[in-house]
């Protein structure tokens, strides 16, 4: 019964999450924490439930992948604290912090890790940031 009711709580995040592995021909690349890695031809990344979306780039072994899959896994860690509302709390601020403010956020100087969202992340993921 729990294992249906994780299945329900998190049901939006993993038919999103199937419907990119379809779309963009994402490619499995192995696992982190329980959750499973696909590199996909995309610039950011992405997490949606336990499935984690990473740019297919030359990251392998530095402290740039690691930060990054962590930070991907803190995502993880917010589709499960959220369930069905991590679409509209996470996933689409994240987008539009991601996606409409880039020279807003190059003028003021911010990091894009300084966002709600995104600072939450890198907190449940682990990830240290300097500065």
């Amino acid at each position: 019964m729990k294992r249906f009711l994780k299945r329900i709580w998190e049901a939006p995040q993993k038919a999103l999450a199937h419907i990119i592995i379809k779309l963009f021909k994402a490619e499995e690349a192995g696992e982190y924490e329980g959750a499973k890695l696909y590199f996909w031809r995309n610039q950011g990344g992405m997490s949606l439930s336990t499935h984690i979306f990473l740019p297919f780039q030359e990251l392998s072994g530095t402290q740039y992948e690691e930060n990054y899959i962590r930070h991907e896994y803190g995502h993880t860690i917010q589709s499960k604290y959220l369930g069905w509302f991590y679409l509209l709390v996470i996933g689409l601020p994240s987008l539009i912090w991601a996606g409409c403010f880039e020279s807003y956020r190059k003028k003021k100087k911010i990091s894009y890790y300084s966002f709600y969202t995104e600072k939450w992340a890198d907190k449940l993921g682990g990830v240290k940031r300097e500065g």
